[in-house]
Order: C-alpha cells, then sequence, then structure tokens
C-alpha cells in the first residue's frame, strides 16, 4: 500500500516571497517530516483576484535548484509547469534538477489556463493546442531521460539526433494537473500521478473513481492521488476562516462548470468548500486530511497562500500539531 505523503506550497509568488520564507521555511519542512515542496510556475504572472495584485513570480527552477542545495530528503514538485518552454529545454532543467537534488524531482505538468502568457512567447498556437502540447511534451521528456539520442517528429516538435545530459538520478514521476474530466483521462493514461489543485469533495471522490476504471482500461496501476486544498490552521476556528477568503473561494468555485455542484446548484457557504479549504483548529485540518485519505488521496500538499502573512506560526502548526497527527 502506498505510503500517505505530505507536502507544502511554497511562496515564490505575491507580496509575501522572500528567500527567507522559501530557503528557511524549507529546511524548517524538511525537519518536521514534511514529505515535499511544490512551487508554481509562472512566466507572465497575473495573480487570481483572491490572492491580492503583486505581480511577483520567482523563477521555478531557480527555486527549486536553489532548495536542493540546503536540502537531503525532501521532494522537490512542479505544481504545476505550464508548457510555455521548449521540451528539450524543459526536459534538460528537470534532469538537471534531479541530479542536483540525488533524485528529488517531481515533474508536475499542466496545460494552463493563460493566453497571455502564449502570446507573449512568440506561440499562441500552444494556446489552442495547450493539451496537446503537453501530450508531446511528455513524450519528449521521457525519451530524453532515458535514451542516449533520440528523435521527435510531432505536430508541433520535431529534430534529430539530440540527447540530454547529465541524465536524472531517477525515474522523474510526471503528474498531470487539473480537475477537469480531461486531466483525470489523461493521468490515468500516461501519466504517473494526478494533481489536482483545489477541487471539491463530491468532484474529487466521482474523479478518483474515474481515474482507476480508465487506467484499469489501459492496462495500468492507477497512478498516485494528489490534492493541493487551500489551508488556514489557527487554535482558533474562526480565526482560522476569517483569514482564508471564503467569498473569494465560493467565487472561483462557482465557476468550475465541470465540477459536481452543491445540492442547490451553487456554492453558497463555508460547508459547500468541502475539499477546497482545509479551515480550522489543528483537528479539524486533520479531519479534513482523513476526509480525502479516506477517499483514496496518497499525497496532500497544504497550500497556505492565503496566510503567507503568518508563514512561520502557520508552518509550525502543520509541522507540529497537524502532521504528527495525519494518517501514514
Amino acid at each position: 500500500m502506498e505510503k500517505q505523503k505530505y507536502g507544502i506550497l511554497l511562496p515564490n509568488f505575491g507580496e509575501h516571497a522572500s528567500v527567507e520564507k522559501l530557503v528557511e521555511g524549507t529546511i524548517k519542512a524538511e525537519k518536521y517530516g514534511l514529505d515535499s515542496v511544490w512551487i508554481r510556475d509562472h512566466l507572465i504572472f497575473q495573480p487570481h483576484g483572491m490572492e491580492g495584485a503583486d505581480k511577483t513570480h520567482v523563477d521555478t527552477f531557480a527555486v527549486l535548484a536553489g532548495l536542493a542545495t540546503v536540502t537531503k530528503k525532501i521532494e522537490l514538485g512542479t505544481g504545476v509547469v505550464i508548457p510555455l518552454r521548449h521540451p528539450l529545454h524543459l526536459a534538460h532543467q528537470f534532469a538537471s534538477l534531479d541530479w542536483m537534488s540525488n533524485g528529488r524531482a517531481i515533474c508536475g505538468l499542466g496545460a494552463g489556463n493563460f493566453k497571455h502568457e502564449f502570446d507573449a512567447i512568440g506561440f499562441p498556437e500552444g494556446y489552442e493546442n495547450r493539451t496537446g502540447v503537453v501530450r508531446e511534451n511528455v513524450d519528449i521528456l521521457r525519451a530524453a531521460w532515458t535514451e542516449d539520442v533520440f528523435s521527435h517528429d510531432g505536430d508541433v516538435f520535431s529534430f534529430e539526433d539530440v540527447w540530454v545530459r547529465p541524465r536524472p538520478v531517477s525515474d522523474i514521476p510526471i503528474w498531470y494537473g487539473g480537475s477537469t474530466p480531461l486531466a483525470v483521462s489523461w493521468a490515468a493514461e500516461f501519466c504517473d500521478g494526478w494533481l489536482p489543485g483545489r477541487i471539491n469533495m463530491p468532484t474529487f471522490v466521482k474523479a478518483i473513481k474515474k481515474l482507476e476504471r480508465e487506467a484499469k482500461e489501459h492496462g495500468r496501476p492507477r497512478p498516485t492521488v494528489g490534492a493541493i486544498p487551500i489551508t488556514s490552521p489557527d487554535e482558533d476556528r474562526q480565526k482560522a476562516l476569517d483569514s482564508a477568503n471564503v467569498q473569494g473561494l465560493l467565487d472561483s468555485s462557482n465557476k468550475r462548470d465541470k465540477w459536481v455542484k452543491p445540492e442547490g446548484g451553487k456554492f453558497t457557504k463555508v460547508e459547500d468548500l468541502d475539499g477546497v479549504l482545509l479551515a480550522g483548529t489543528p483537528e479539524d485540518i486533520v479531519e479534513g486530511v482523513e476526509k480525502f485519505v479516506q477517499s483514496g488521496l496518497n499525497h496532500l500538499v497544504f497550500d497556505l497562500r492565503m496566510r503567507f502573512d503568518d508563514w512561520d506560526y502557520c508552518l509550525d502548526l502543520l509541522g507540529q500539531d497537524i502532521l504528527p497527527n495525519c494518517p501514514r
């Protein structure tokens, strides 16, 4: 049976991004026994309305390579990489990260829904065909990481007799990010993991059944299942809820047309955010984690983006009062 793992999303974006929080926070996370840290990926960062207006976004691979040098065990994941780079460049970045970290890289990929970024790099056809671009990325990444010399002739990328060095130390797992039915299908068909971001529990449960069914149809084991719920811990439940942008999460959830909706057809109250938001006392957070695990989750990533201003306090609560009581 796969071991339950836990990670944390790092503040490489927005007004609270800082070297201190990234480096010291990751060292502390490893000390507390968290299994992984995760970084968002953007080129021209446009914050979601619920996360402020600061457009700071520190480069994904610069951060992860730096963290590789100050840690020994913690896994280093992308949550998720958007296909804005040439896949040979991406293959080299991940291979180098895995080499730098002695085999700790996790390659989270997603299609992205940010047309302005594709347009800015002169890759407008990539936005319209971004799921196809991701599929080619996966094929090229796997060849680059395993073959001495290889060629590729695809719909978007073509090249002959190339190679990538250094080789990864490990078999880098590829996780597909997203909560849509297509994301689930692609994870089942050709990825090693599925990593939805915010997702409500009824949709999560339905998606896992689909993931298991389709993986079996493809003759594959079920991929590792992750999730990245917004997390707001505190010693007082109401303080935790007050620190989270509940209305912003409700508004965002109502835009998810592929999700299973609440009974009334709309997300209107905090209870409707079950799975999207883990908020409350350490006991409340553990209860929410247990619900995810019982539904089939393997790797939960705590997303503290609404509490980055209380980064050390929340990280200490996670490490001292929450993680020791989570299922393993």
